[in-house]
């Protein structure tokens, strides 16, 4: 008898076990999937998003500083006349139209520098120079530019003092571009017959500058947007007034560069007020800045008359001017610099750096004007061949140019430039600096004069600290001399020689260098050992004149006396008897 029993148990699936779930769990990997995707994709267009933004802001800014650099040439070109003209005797009326078209030069400059300014920030290159100013003073004189402005547009503007003429530290032409661009606005954003303060006053051993006009205002929420990037305030004012977008930008900078702090209040319909803390004293800035205890400058000194000789021969020189080389590859500046200097100097124009460098060992030019950036080769390049080379290296030169940044000045005065200039320049600045440059090379060749031909015991100089090609050139002359004193046959073709240099070359720097053409060198060198042997020896005079290299020893006697006032024999008593007394 069978007693088994089946009974069938179906146990049905859980819910997150059942074909339904299992849909759920495989649609929700897909979402989640999806999702990340899209979180992912989101960060990547963001982070594309802003390097396309950074791109087209240094493309912007990129813009912005090629134009303002191509900008200074033409402004050159304009300003150089202008200034000019205003040297000359003119009707008063023509003078005042002359004196607009200078300010809105100087005007135009300042926008440009700006422009300039902002793309150093942005690369952090941006370096200040720090002096101590009187506040107000200073700040009087920078408000005094927007005079002229206030009057025609019938606005009130007021300076009002209440920094005890305190002292601050700062950066002056940083300062004064802080200060131009809080009134730049103010004036434009400020109706006829309202009014503008500029207030220094000290609070809690803080300087603060304040601003404040009576314009139509900024909206509260606007305001945190005030000091971005190419944000207009004019398109937050409701203002058809175009504006660039970078003047509060450039302030807000400068103004941290200062380690400062800028604060602005404003209500719609009333005005706004601009305040900017300068902490006191210079404790706060760090090393990335350079401090200028004291502010002496040292004043051009005046004119002097310089000689260039041809190459040839002789004791009696012919004075000419002296020849400057022009070496610029914009043609109307070339010619204008060209004429500008023809009155005073003679003057050879290259439109390049490379034809410059054939002029230069062709007409070996007393003087060198060259601009910073030139097809084929550049001034920098040039400068660097014409100090490393001994033929050239005695020769001044003054780069001109466009660019302003500190790097490419340091760089151009580490090449062994003399001086660097930045357009636009005035014409007289010019001059200045050339004649100021050629009175340097005046005391240069008393240096050598007194270093190298006065009589000494020996002719060898100690070394100096620091040689350089002149120094070793002079040296190289000097024991030259020494050798070949004796020699009857010493003359200008033997030390070319010995110096591997032309005859040209070699004419042109020893007397660039010394003041005296070979021979009139030799001839120094010569009578100024013969002083040296009758003072110390007792050789006659008929010896002294062998050992110094001359053969008859009555044109020595001759030649002595119009250099020493009498003859040898004389100039031995009269040294006897100097001595005597002290005996």
């Amino acid at each position: 008898m069978k007693n088994d029993r089946q009974i069938e148990v179906r146990i049905l699936p859980s819910f997150w076990q059942s074909n339904f779930a299992k849909f759920l769990y495989v649609l929700l990997v897909i979402l989640l999937f999806l999702g990340t995707l899209y979180v992912f994709l989101t960060i990547f267009k963001l982070k594309n998003n802003v390097h396309l933004e950074k791109q087209m802001t240094d493309m912007k800014l990129r813009f912005f500083t090629d134009i303002s650099h191509e900008l200074r040439t033409p402004l050159t070109l304009i300003s150089l006349p202008v200034d000019n003209i205003l040297q000359e005797d003119l009707d008063p009326s023509i003078k005042d139209q002359l004196l607009l078209v200078r300010r809105n030069l100087d005007r135009v400059m300042g926008l440009i520098n700006q422009i300039l300014d902002f793309r150093k920030i942005q690369n952090n290159k941006m370096r200040l120079t720090i002096e101590e100013i009187n506040f107000a003073e200073f700040t009087r004189l920078c408000s005094s530019n927007f005079l002229e402005i206030a009057h025609s547009k019938n606005i009130g503007f007021h300076l009002v003092d209440e920094s005890n003429d305190a002292k601050i530290w700062v950066d002056p032409e940083r300062y004064e571009s802080i200060l131009s661009n809080l009134l730049s606005n103010a004036f434009k954003f400020t109706p006829s017959g309202k009014n503008i303060t500029v207030r220094t006053e000290i609070k809690q051993n803080v300087a603060v500058l304040s601003v404040i006009d009576e314009g139509i205002g900024i909206a509260q929420e606007k305001i945190n947007f005030i000091f971005d990037r190419f944000f207009s305030i004019s398109t937050l004012r409701n203002i058809a007034q175009k504006s660039t977008g970078i003047g509060l930008d450039l302030v807000k900078k400068l103004v941290d560069l200062h380690h400062g702090s800028i604060r602005v209040d404003s209500q719609v319909g009333r005005g706004s007020v601009f305040e900017i803390d300068f902490k006191l004293g210079t404790n706060h800035y760090d090393g990335d800045v350079d401090i200028i205890l004291s502010d002496q400058k040292t004043p051009l000194k005046e004119p002097a008359e310089i000689e260039a000789v041809s190459d040839i021969e002789k004791t009696d020189t012919i004075k000419v001017n002296p020849l400057i080389l022009i070496v610029e590859d914009n043609d109307e500046l070339r010619h204008f610099l060209k004429k500008s200097l023809k009155k005073n100097y003679r003057v050879a124009v290259a439109e390049n750096g490379l034809v410059g460098w054939n002029k230069i060992q062709q007409a070996m030019p007393d003087f060198i004007i060259a601009d910073l950036l030139m097809p084929e080769m550049g001034g920098l390049e040039l400068t660097k061949k014409i100090k490393e080379d001994p033929r050239t290296s005695h020769i001044p030169v003054i780069l001109l140019t466009a660019v302003t940044d500190m790097e490419s000045k340091v760089a151009g005065l580490k090449a062994g430039a003399d001086d660097y200039i930045t357009k636009p320049f005035s014409s007289e600045f010019l001059q200045a600096r050339i004649e100021n440059l050629m009175n340097q090379r005046i005391q240069l060749q008393q240096y050598y004069r007194s270093q190298y031909i006065t009589a000494k015991t020996d002719f060898n100089l100690p070394p100096l600290e620091l040689a350089s090609q002149e120094d070793h050139f002079m040296q190289t002359l000097i024991q030259l001399m020494n050798d070949n004193l004796e020699n009857f046959d010493l003359n200008i073709d033997l030390l070319a020689t010995k110096l591997n240099m032309s005859r040209t070359v070699f004419f042109n720097k020893l007397k660039t260098l010394t003041g005296f053409s070979p021979v009139e060198f030799v001839r120094e060198v010569r009578f100024e050992r013969a002083a040296e042997y009758i003072r110390d020896t007792q050789l006659t005079v008929a010896e002294i004149s062998y050992k110094v290299g001359i053969e008859d020893p009555r044109y020595f006697s001759r030649c002595f006396k119009q250099k020493f006032g009498a003859t040898p024999s004389e100039y031995r008593i009269q040294l006897s008897q100097m001595i005597q007394p002290d005996l």
